[in-house]
């Protein structure tokens, strides 16, 4: 493709952690993203749902798969980027054994196609499934964040 790059991930990425029913929930979103209304012009919502193959007691990843994960993540933003796929990785969860890369995209076609060719290759992981992105959905997934995160900022931890 001779498209020019775009920038998938952003600079500015916040934190936290949520309880869940079955556990926690590791939060991290593209705060940018989070404040303003992308769906104009990225129109769906995709997530990349990867099963962690030795989850910790949290759920989480460890080493040397955790790395792999991230190595993967990387691959995919950058290979996204370099074919100019207006896309926007704007969050990342991990709970009960998963991690789910969720991205905003304008042309699903194209993301998908490139996003497949990707776990093609000889892994152990696979993209999970896929759901348009009204706004609706945005706000509601952005005014939960923001309450678990606000529930999550006023408990202090405990020693």
């Amino acid at each position: 493709m001779t498209q020019k790059p775009v920038q998938v991930v952003r600079d500015h990425w916040d934190t936290y952690v949520a309880e869940a029913q079955d556990g926690p929930v590791f939060v991290s979103f593209d705060v940018e993203a989070a404040e303003q209304d992308l769906t104009d012009t990225l129109t769906h919502c995709a997530r990349v749902i990867l099963t962690i193959q030795r989850p910790n007691d949290n759920g989480g990843p460890v080493s040397p798969e955790s790395e792999r994960l991230y190595a993967l993540e990387d691959e995919l933003t950058a290979m996204l980027a370099d074919d100019g796929v207006d896309c926007r990785l704007v969050g990342r969860l991990t709970h009960g054994g998963v991690r789910e890369l969720v991205f905003q995209l304008a042309d699903w076609d194209l993301w998908i196609r490139l996003a497949a060719s990707l776990v093609r290759t000889p892994r152990t992981y696979a993209i999970g499934e896929s759901a348009s992105w009204t706004r609706s959905q945005r706000c509601q997934a952005t005014s939960r964040a923001s309450a678990v995160r606000s529930s999550a900022a006023s408990r202090s931890p405990q020693s």
